[in-house]
């Protein structure tokens, strides 16, 4: 199988340097690889040509998100398998060799994820995860099982996820083209989840390498953005995933619960003084009512095309209840974020 790697930068010419040292490193070379510059300010397209010339660069004048900037990727790579990298991680050697052990698995085995470390905890004795993977709850934001959790080997045993974090992960062309790539209109933040979900609903499966290690530095586009923008982005693509992903009965039964969340939480952010924060993830709100007929375009697409299972199947197998005390642990984590 050929592999094309597509790495989505946005001045992130630090970050790619041992991003791309890790990847000369494999025990299994891909075939190509390709950087989206996704608008960069920093020299990084001019800095890859001069000192990584095997590199392609696909140069957009525009910043067009990790959604967007791994589909312009897509469309110029040739490969068979797109292993797509967050630009601020450090690989190990024998990650690819891992990754497609695990996507040969089964026919049915569309993608399959790397385990993710906190690259700040790598010299500690037990490193920490960034995130195992994420399950859908009652209240329509995810869990994520293992955040921040020591990796002593408690979840190797797990085969599949719902939804890896889009940091490490090799996926399928034909699987990708089928259910349509990222959606552009995420740009970033939740982009990853939308992808998977359908990908299950479509009846293939998303599995899990623990062999395949990543280090990830994370936050770095994160930190030159202020939060009420991440918020927009974050609130306002997770609404539009519920809108078009979940069954009719799901979708009237969480949505409610999920918009009460979201108030909730905008209330929260004017008793800590933040503003902005509430107004974003007001106007996430009024996005998805404003945008509902094209929303709606997309759900009948994913409703009568692409779904093969019900949501009972699908939240009997990647559904979590929340455990005592999620909530506040995380408001806590929310809160505190910015």
């Amino acid at each position: 199988m050929t592999v094309s790697v597509i790495i989505p930068s946005w001045n992130g010419r630090a970050q790619l340097a041992q991003c791309l040292a890790s990847l000369a490193r494999q025990t299994v070379a891909p075939d190509e690889v390709l950087v989206v510059d996704n608008g960069s300010t920093d020299g990084t397209a001019e800095w890859l040509a001069a000192d990584s010339p095997r590199v392609r660069v696909i140069r957009s004048a525009v910043n067009h998100g990790f959604a967007g900037g791994v589909n312009r990727g897509v469309q110029a790579a040739s490969g068979e398998a797109f292993w797509i990298l967050n630009n601020d991680v450090v690989i190990d050697p024998r990650c690819l060799q891992a990754l497609l052990a695990g996507l040969a698995r089964s026919p049915a085995q569309a993608a399959c994820s790397a385990k993710i470390l906190q690259l700040a905890s790598r010299d500690a004795p037990h490193a920490r995860y960034d995130a195992v993977g994420d399950y859908l709850t009652w209240t329509g934001f995810l869990y994520h099982l293992g955040f921040g959790e020591e990796d002593r080997g408690q979840y190797d045993h797990l085969e599949e996820l719902f939804s890896p974090k889009g940091v490490c992960f090799i996926i399928r062309r034909a699987v990708f083209q089928h259910v349509g790539g990222f959606d552009a209109a995420f740009g970033s933040y939740f982009e990853e989840s939308d992808l998977f979900w359908r990908i299950w609903l479509a009846g293939f499966r998303v599995g899990f390498a623990p062999e395949a290690i990543v280090w990830h530095e994370g936050g770095g586009t994160a930190r030159r953005l202020p939060s009420a923008v991440i918020d927009a982005y974050a609130f306002r693509n997770r609404l539009s995933a519920m809108v078009t992903n979940l069954g009719t009965l799901r979708l009237w039964l969480i949505l409610p619960v999920h918009l009460v969340c979201c108030v909730g939480i905008g209330l929260l952010y004017v008793i800590r003084g933040r503003l902005r924060n509430t107004i974003a993830v007001l106007a996430a709100i009024g996005h998805t009512i404003a945008h509902w007929g094209a929303l709606a375009l997309k759900r009948r697409h994913v409703q009568q095309v692409l779904r093969k299972i019900p949501d009972r199947a699908l939240f009997h197998q990647h559904g979590r209840p929340l455990p005592i005390g999620w909530g506040w642990q995380f408001l806590r984590v929310y809160l505190r974020r910015w």
